[in-house]
């Protein structure tokens, strides 16, 4: 019994958490890199190399690391989920990382950040009836 309502406590405990915010200045940040082939190509790359372990090849949170991971990864996939988030803000988000999801700072440098956010970009479904 004990252990039931622990487990209740925890899961109410994560509903609680914050929604990951990027700072306002850092959300405003411009992306500098053209969503062009080269930067595609570039950004699906460094996404096949860091991202897709846990995010999956599709981006819908299904690879192979996410069955270990305490929260399940974000589904970037689902329509709408990406077009809430400015370039900059899903930049900050990769560079820095948070409690769960590790920061690619130290392994990116700034312009493949930048192309992996227009990769990303790429993986929304659109929304039904679009």
């Amino acid at each position: 019994m004990a252990m039931g309502l622990s487990l209740v406590a925890a899961a109410a405990a994560v509903d609680e958490e914050p929604e990951w915010t990027a700072p306002p200045e850092e959300a405003a940040r411009p992306n500098p890199q053209p969503a062009d082939p080269e930067s595609l190509a570039r950004g699906r790359a460094a996404y096949f190399d860091g991202c897709a372990p846990c995010h999956g090849e599709s981006g819908d949170g299904s690879g192979p690391m996410a069955e270990v991971l305490a929260e399940p990864p974000g589904d970037l996939t689902a329509p709408g989920g990406l077009a809430r988030e400015t370039d900059g803000a899903l930049w900050w988000k990769i560079r820095t990382g948070n409690q769960v999801m590790p920061g690619f700072a130290g392994d990116l440098e700034e312009a493949r950040l930048w192309d992996v956010v227009n990769y990303v970009r790429t993986l929304e479904r659109p929304a039904p009836g679009e």
